[in-house]
């Protein structure tokens, strides 16, 4: 009796296993493989980053996913673009947004000087209190690992609670986009 018993257990735990795979592997199919088809130039099968050639990839690497190009039926206006504090490209760091920055010399607080000739959709200038409500969800302000305090309507700083080295920083608040007039 006991080795039936042991054998049936065996069977149900197989079963149950069998079952788990089954299940896994559909959710892999259905809501993974899309995301990374989505982010996959299919002619090549690198992913499709600007700058990035295959010799760059490395096959035993997640490919990084990026988001689908806006539907033609997009509710963004016409003569509206999305743009960020600042840019980055293949040679680094650059203003958009924002002029120009600096760092304190203890690395923590970071100023940024904002282009106020740009407008927002609402017709009013790109100023600091909207860098600070839009940065309020922003995941590194809304944890509480920075503060956003706003010096006059050119200038906004983000101060460091938890240090970040500036090169993540700036490539995450790089991410960070603003509605604005073209």
């Amino acid at each position: 009796m006991g080795k039936k018993e042991n054998k049936s257990n065996a069977t149900l735990w197989a079963a149950v296993i069998t079952g788990i795979f089954a299940l896994l592997t559909t959710i892999v199919t259905v809501v993974v493989g899309p995301v990374v088809q989505a982010g996959l130039d299919k002619s090549s099968a690198t992913p499709s980053q600007p700058g990035l050639t295959p010799s760059d990839w490395d096959a035993t690497q997640t490919p990084s996913v990026t988001p689908a190009p806006l539907p033609a039926t997009s509710t963004l206006q016409a003569g509206m673009a999305y743009r960020a504090l600042i840019s980055q490209d293949s040679a680094g760091f650059a203003p958009d947004l924002a002029t120009s920055w600096a760092i304190s010399d203890d690395g923590l607080t970071w100023t940024f000087s904002l282009n106020t000739s740009v407008s927002l959709p609402n017709g009013r200038s790109f100023e600091a209190n909207a860098v600070k409500q839009k940065l309020a969800d922003w995941p590194p302000v809304h944890l509480g690992y920075i503060q956003v305090e706003v010096i006059n309507a050119s200038m906004v700083s983000l101060k460091q609670l938890v240090p970040v080295d500036g090169y993540n920083l700036l490539a995450e608040l790089s991410k960070v986009k603003f509605e604005v007039v073209k």
